[in-house]
C-alpha cells in the first residue's frame, strides 16, 4: 500500500499542476484556497463562475439587441461587404513570394506581421 501511495502522490501533484486554471479568476481561487482553505476556494470559484455567467448573459443580450438594430441595415451592409470583397480580389492574386530570394527576409516580415497583429488586438 505504501508503494501505491508513493506512486500516486506525484501523479496527483502533476494533475493539480495541469488542472490549475490560469487567468485572474483562476489565480484568485488558487490563492484563496491555499491561504484560507478549501471552502473559501470553492466559494471563490462559485463567485467566479457566477461572474462569468453574468458576463456571458450580458454578451448574449447585447449581441441580440445589436442584431435587431442592424436588421434595417441588411441591404447596405451586404452591398458594402460585397464591394470590399470585390476590391480585395486583385490583392489575392498578387505574387507574395519574397523578392530577394532570401528566406530570412520572409521570416522577418512574417514575424513583423504577427507582432503587429498582437499589438493591435
Amino acid at each position: 500500500m505504501t508503494s501505491f501511495i508513493a506512486h500516486l502522490l506525484p501523479a496527483v501533484a502533476l494533475g493539480l499542476c495541469v488542472a490549475v486554471p490560469f487567468g485572474p479568476f483562476g489565480l484568485m481561487c488558487v490563492q484563496r484556497t491555499l491561504g484560507f482553505g478549501i471552502w473559501f476556494g470553492i466559494a471563490s470559484g462559485m463567485g467566479a463562475a457566477t461572474a462569468h455567467a453574468m458576463f456571458s448573459f450580458l454578451a448574449l443580450v447585447s449581441g441580440t439587441a445589436l442584431m435587431q438594430m442592424t436588421f434595417a441595415l441588411h441591404t447596405p451592409l451586404r452591398i458594402a461587404s460585397a464591394r470590399s470583397m470585390i476590391s480585395g480580389l486583385p490583392v489575392s492574386s498578387t505574387d507574395v513570394t519574397p523578392r530577394y530570394g532570401n528566406i530570412v527576409i520572409g521570416l522577418a516580415a512574417a514575424i513583423n506581421r504577427v507582432v503587429s497583429a498582437l499589438a493591435t488586438a
